[in-house]
């Protein structure tokens, strides 16, 4: 069967479980598919910084769920998963919290690195504005 990212984030029944049962108890009711897209853009509309950030750290966990059983087989439980984004959550409000010292040291030079024969490196990089409501994203 084709997985789409609505179906693996928002339409299988394991992710409606997921958003039901975390602290947004959200329920993606959806007639069809619709795109991802446009549910990213109302979740930026809510207002809510924590909503928001809780909204991106759970599809974050779907993600890694899925590809955890894909590659590993290895399956998370819906409690795993709600666990793993609301724990980020409070990593991402202690850094925070932090007086911004990460910010204050003096970064290294990063040298880019050719893979290894046979690897496949794929980056990807993607930010978040929850101010201006903006995301985007880009992979090569």
């Amino acid at each position: 069967a084709y997985e789409t990212d609505f179906l693996m984030l928002f339409g299988c029944s394991e992710s409606k479980y997921i958003w039901a049962l975390s602290p947004l108890r959200y329920s993606p009711n959806y007639n069809g598919e619709i795109p991802v897209l446009h549910i990213i853009e109302n979740w930026l509309k809510v207002g809510d910084e924590d909503a928001t950030r809780l909204f991106f750290f759970i599809a974050w966990s779907i993600w890694k769920c899925r590809n955890r059983w894909v590659f590993q087989k290895r399956h998370s439980t819906v409690q795993e998963v709600i666990e793993r984004a609301c724990r980020m959550m409070e990593e991402l409000r202690h850094a925070d919290t932090n007086d911004n010292d990460v910010y204050n040291k003096i970064q290294q030079p990063c040298r880019w690195m050719r893979p290894q024969p046979g690897t496949l490196k794929i980056n990807v990089d993607a930010s978040l504005s929850v101010i201006g409501k903006r995301f985007g994203g880009c992979n090569s």
